[in-house]
C-alpha cells in the first residue's frame, strides 16, 4: 500500500493520543481503509468494500492490534459513539466505515505527493544556519511528541483474568449501570483486582456475590456499581465482607432469605426468636404446673 493520508496537528489534543494503543490502531484503521472501491471474497462470500471501509472481523483486529476481542470490541464501540466510525455486522465479519473519509484521504493525495516529491528534488538545500535550526525544532518537536506519548500510556495495566471477568459479570448489570468511559471501566477493573489482590477473594465468590445480590429485590436497587464492594457501609464494614456474612448466613439458613438485614440487624433478629423461644418455653411449663 502506497500513498499517504493527513493528518491535523490537533490530533494531539484529541482523547485517542492520550492513549498510545488506541492512537496506533485509530491511525492503522485510518491507512487500512479502502482508497477506492473493490471486491473481497471471505470465507467464500464476494463483498463488495467501498471506498474508506474496511472488512475485518474481532478476531482478526484482535490479532493483527496483539489485543483481545473484548477490548476491540470496546475501543471499536468507544470510537462509533464519538462518531469517528460507522459499524455494521455482516455474515462472515465487520464491516467498519471511517466517518469524514475525505478530511484524511482526499482524491488529490496522489497527485500532491507525485508532485511534492518533484518539487522537494529540484529545490535547493537551504542554508547551513536555517538547515541547522530546522534539525533542532525537528529533533524538540519528536522529545515532546515521546513525553506526551509516555506521560498518556495508560498506568492500569490488569491481568486477562481480570479483562475477562470483567466482561463476563457485565450481564448483571443493566445497561443503564454499565461503565461508559474509559475511567468508570477502570474503576470497575480495579475493584477486582483489588478485591483478589488485597481483600483475598478468589473470582468464584466474587462471582457468586454478584450474581446473588443483582438478583436479590432489595440489593438490585442498592447495588449498581462494582466498586460499591469495596466501599463501607455505617458500620465500617466492607459491602464485599457484609455480603458474605449474608451469602454464608441463606446458605446455612436454607429457604430463610436475609439479604436485606445488616450483620447488626441478623444478630439482634437472633436474639429476640431465643428470647422468643424461652418464653414460650417457660410459658408451657408454667401452664403444665399450674392446669392452665
Amino acid at each position: 500500500m502506497s500513498g499517504w493520508i493527513k493528518l491535523d496537528r490537533n490530533v494531539v489534543k484529541h482523547w485517542i493520543f492520550k492513549d498510545e494503543w488506541k492512537f496506533k490502531c485509530w491511525i492503522d484503521l485510518l491507512v487500512s481503509a479502502n482508497y477506492s472501491e473493490n471486491k473481497i471474497e471471505i470465507k467464500g462470500a464476494l463483498l463488495t468494500c467501498k471506498r474508506g471501509e474496511l472488512l475485518y472481523s474481532l478476531d482478526s483486529l484482535s490479532i493483527r492490534w496483539n489485543s483481545n476481542k473484548s477490548k476491540v470490541r470496546r475501543f471499536l464501540k468507544l470510537l462509533e459513539s464519538d462518531s469517528m466510525i460507522k459499524l455494521k455486522s455482516e455474515q462472515v465479519t465487520t464491516r467498519i466505515t471511517i466517518c469524514n473519509y475525505d478530511s484524511y484521504q482526499s482524491e488529490r493525495n496522489e497527485d500532491e505527493t507525485q508532485m511534492k516529491h518533484k518539487r522537494n528534488e529540484d529545490e535547493t538545500q537551504t542554508t547551513p544556519i536555517k538547515e541547522y535550526k530546522e534539525h533542532k525544532e525537528e529533533k524538540k518537536d519528536k522529545e515532546l511528541n515521546k513525553q506526551l506519548i509516555i506521560s498518556s500510556t495508560p498506568k492500569n495495566e490488569f491481568s486477562e483474568s481480570v479483562e475477562n471477568f470483567y466482561d463476563y459479570i457485565l450481564k448483571y448489570f443493566e445497561e443503564k449501570f454499565i461503565p461508559k468511559t474509559d475511567k468508570q471501566i477502570s474503576s470497575w477493573k480495579e475493584c477486582i483486582d483489588k478485591l483478589i489482590r488485597i481483600d483475598g477473594y478468589d473470582l468464584k465468590h466474587i462471582h457468586e456475590i454478584i450474581k446473588t445480590f443483582r438478583e436479590d429485590n432489595f440489593w438490585k436497587t442498592n447495588f449498581n456499581s462494582l466498586p460499591k464492594l469495596r466501599e463501607k457501609n455505617n458500620t465500617g464494614e466492607k459491602y464485599i465482607d457484609v455480603f458474605s456474612v449474608k451469602l454464608k448466613n441463606k446458605n446455612q439458613n436454607g429457604k430463610q432469605s436475609t439479604f436485606g438485614e445488616t450483620r447488626d440487624e441478623i444478630n439482634d433478629r437472633a436474639k429476640r426468636e431465643i428470647s422468643t423461644s424461652i418464653i414460650n418455653t417457660l410459658n408451657g411449663e408454667l401452664r403444665e404446673q399450674f392446669g392452665h
